[in-house]
């Protein structure tokens, strides 16, 4: 069911059912706000720690304003050039601060967004079925050039010292992005990451064999993001344990190319492009198990 609503200071869309409410902003960003589990009232995105949003500047950089929720990062996400060129592409990309188009249906939700620098149009259709949140993503080449871009999702969850990230026991070979050393630890415990840090680190190797996600063990729920690695290669993971703005968060991120800029991603020769006048289409979707 699509409703409308109020979370914190913003008018948003709801959908919900019995099991879940998820919350999207309207004004700005299509930002999912809120993904709450009614039985065990339980929210699993990180909230605006200020306690309200304040719309942001078109190309500002992202950490001026709440760094919360679930938003799309196109076509980069650090602030970059495109490649070979002196087009600069903003931090965390362009959709996160632009004013999206919406089309409301009995079930569903489709938001549209043109991207500011690039000739791309950037959809997503979010439907709610029980304990899953599917996200459905299009994206259109307006022009008849090829277009290199980068697509991560960015979405900030909670946690506690109880947390544990969900990864195959196959997924081991990782590269810290952040100090380019390993951890003397075991990273899937979010306890052992120290304070007053922050930290980033991407899978060399991310074909799977079971289940990615977070699991909250004090509420008996899973977290679970799953994705087509054929379209979606690389797994890049966040956590910041007070090193950032004092916050404290996690995120799960797979993504288009490696690691963070696009410009980088072309360098490293680890970049997606989408050729002229085509459409590239991908899914994620996040469940949530009761334990």
């Amino acid at each position: 069911m699509l409703n409308h609503g109020q979370h914190f200071n913003k008018d948003v869309y709801i959908l919900e059912n019995k099991v879940l409410r998820v919350a999207v902003l309207k004004d700005y960003g299509a930002k999912i706000a809120s993904i709450y589990h009614k039985k065990k009232r339980f929210e699993f995105l990180f909230q605006p720690s200020k306690g309200e949003y304040i719309n942001p500047v078109e190309g500002d950089f992202f950490a001026k304003y709440d760094t919360s929720g679930l938003d799309d990062a196109i076509p980069t996400i650090d602030a970059c050039c495109y490649p070979k060129t002196q087009l600069m592409l903003c931090d965390h990309g362009d959709v996160w601060s632009k004013k999206w188009i919406y089309e409301e249906k009995a079930d569903c939700l489709m938001a549209e967004v043109f991207l500011n620098e690039l000739p791309l149009c950037f959809s997503r259709t979010m439907s709610l079925e029980e304990s899953k949140l599917t996200l459905s993503y299009t994206l259109k080449n307006l022009s008849q050039e090829k277009i290199y871009y980068l697509w991560a999702l960015h979405g900030l969850n909670v946690f506690d010292e109880d947390t544990k990230f969900i990864f195959p026991d196959a997924m081991t070979d990782i590269i810290n992005v952040m100090e380019e050393k390993d951890y003397c630890f075991d990273w899937k415990k979010l306890k052992n990451f120290p304070d007053n840090g922050a930290y980033k680190f991407y899978f060399q190797n991310t074909k799977t064999v079971g289940d990615i996600g977070i699991l909250y063990e004090k509420q008996r729920l899973n977290y679970l993001i799953r994705y087509d690695e054929k379209i979606l290669p690389y797994l890049g993971v966040w956590i910041t344990k007070g090193g950032f703005k004092g916050e404290y968060n996690c995120a799960i991120e797979p993504c288009t190319g490696y690691y963070d800029s696009l410009e980088r991603c072309f360098s490293n020769h680890k970049v997606s492009f989408i050729e002229g006048n085509m459409i590239k289409k991908w899914n994620v979707e996040i469940e949530i198990q009761e334990l």
